[in-house]
């Protein structure tokens, strides 16, 4: 209702010329509806980086400040009127009139508070709140300038984003919706506070809030992702770590968790450790181990692989495209080159707890056999069927009996298999050849396309400090991923593109409008 009620509130910029050490007076009509005002300037000002903000860096300085007409009166006669400042100065400095053609306009924000205004009922008609520039510069300085009567209060924002902010928590932790359906309930109810405060942004407005060099570089890495799973490369990665190991239990756990952290470096760590799972489990049962452990070691590599690269975790992909950190000088290169140390160092730590942890091998392996467990819980399933039978008929103390009889069988075939040892097993001990044979490159010559258009963006990666190279994460991994299509001949199109996770760039997108 608030968005169909409450219209879009762009911010209406307007252009004024303040006179060389001369104040210009810009008249606000509206009333304020607070002593609080938003006041947008753009112009030619000196570029300062968010680390120095001393505003004797120039010697051209724009002053801004409010002053209010009081005016008083005498039988209907104006006997006085005299400006009075109700507001701080606000000091901008300038750049060098050469160096105006040479830099672009740039935008300054503030809060401005009003103070000492008089209320509503004691004004005069002719009281009026002016907008006073003064710039000591050597020729007139054009600039633009705008302004909001009605800024949302800080306590105020901080509330609603509060309460916004848990209960997307709420929705994502308790699983009540879809992760990417709670945050566009989440982005929604923001925008329809904005709304409600008549603070709603326009259409464009919100498509800039969106990182769209983040949501591409997402969108090419998925893309990758789901071609290199069409060769089956990650099967028979985990077999080849199988047979390079030679099936020993902690050379093949050491193999895996490592492969999957230099996997995950350069791939969707989600992606690869979904694809490598049924594999790992089947070399879980040939080796009769439990595979939740040794899983749960290769996500946790994948998350720390993951982290060394700005492409292997979406959460990377969001800051090394935040925009003060390509100002910074961040890179791929410097990035991987200072993630380096913090992830190889984490890396052998948690290696070292995992031995520590498990340092006795039987805590790998299943308690029972596993068609021990499934004869338990066979038994225990019939034994509740027999409990939940009533003895009003002799049509349900026949089946009762019956039952239990089979309970009673069962249970003498399970006190057997204790005694003698289970022989089932031996179904799973698939060997070498037979693995090989199931988990085998699917696609050769796509592998070797893909692998090339992979190295094709890594290079382009590694390559992107040059400054000659116009070239965003985002882009670089586009073009790679163009790359590998036109390559690669792939005709079901469709196919690839139903694999890409749209549910997790609709979330990310409304996660960036929500934080905006």
């Amino acid at each position: 209702i608030t968005l169909m009620t409450k219209g879009e509130m762009p911010l209406e910029m307007h252009q004024l010329l303040v006179p060389n050490n001369s104040i210009r007076r810009w008249p606000i009509l509206e009333e304020p509806d607070s002593n609080r005002l938003f006041l947008v300037v753009e112009g030619s000002f000196f570029p300062i980086s968010s680390g120095y903000k001393d505003s004797n860096l120039s010697t051209y300085h724009l002053s801004l400040w409010f002053d209010h007409n009081a005016t008083r009166k005498q039988n209907e006669n104006i006997i006085e009127t005299s400006p009075i400042n109700i507001s701080e100065y606000w000091t901008i400095p300038l750049l060098p009139p050469d160096y105006m053609d040479v830099f672009p306009t740039l935008r300054r924000e503030r809060i401005v508070y009003l103070k000492d205004i008089l209320p509503m009922n004691e004004r005069e008609e002719e009281d009026t709140i002016n907008i006073n520039l003064y710039a000591n510069f050597p020729t007139s300085l054009p600039i633009s300038i705008g302004y909001e009567l009605s800024p949302i209060s800080t306590e105020d924002g901080i509330a609603y984003a509060a309460v916004i902010l848990l209960g997307l928590y709420v929705l994502i932790i308790f699983e009540i919706v879809h992760r990417a359906l709670a945050a566009m309930i989440a982005s929604t109810m923001s925008l329809a506070i904005l709304a409600s405060l008549n603070e709603r942004p326009t259409m464009s407005e919100l498509i800039s809030w969106i990182d769209t060099d983040t949501l591409l570089l997402l969108f090419s890495m998925m893309i990758l992702v789901a071609i290199f799973a069409e060769t089956g490369i990650f099967d028979y990665l985990a077999v080849y770590a199988y047979k390079i190991t030679g099936g020993k239990l902690w050379p093949l756990v050491t193999t895996l968790c490592f492969f999957t952290a230099a996997i995950s470096s350069l791939l969707d760590n989600v992606t690869t450790v979904l694809l490598m799972t049924p594999v790992t489990i089947r070399l879980c049962e040939v080796m009769e181990l439990n595979p939740v452990p040794i899983l749960t070691s290769m996500v946790i590599f994948s998350n720390i692989g993951g982290t060394l690269t700005p492409i292997g975790d979406p959460p990377n992909v969001i800051i090394a495209s935040n925009r003060d950190v390509i100002d910074a000088g961040v890179n791929f290169t410097t990035f991987v080159a200072h993630m380096s140390i913090g992830v190889f160092t984490v890396i052998l730590v948690v290696y070292a707890q995992i031995r520590f942890i498990f340092r006795d091998i039987s805590a790998l392996s299943f308690d029972e056999p596993q068609d021990v467990q499934e004869l338990r819980h066979e038994i225990a399933i019939w034994q509740r069927a027999a409990a939940s039978l009533s003895s009003y008929s002799k049509d349900e103390n026949f089946v009762r009996e019956t039952l239990l009889r089979k309970v009673q069988r069962l249970l003498s075939l399970l006190k057997k298999k204790l005694m003698t040892g289970s022989v089932a097993l031996e179904k799973y001990k698939t060997t070498l050849e037979e693995l090989q044979e199931k988990y085998p490159i699917r696609n050769r010559t796509l592998l070797i396309k893909s692998g090339l258009a992979l190295i094709f963006v890594i290079v382009l990666f590694f390559l992107h400090s040059l400054p000659n190279l116009h070239l965003s994460l985002g882009w670089t991994a586009l073009l790679g991923v163009l790359l590998l299509l036109i390559i690669a001949d792939a005709q079901d199109l469709d196919g690839i593109l139903a694999r890409v996770e749209w549910s997790t760039l609709i979330f990310f997108a409304s996660l960036f409008i929500l934080m905006e």
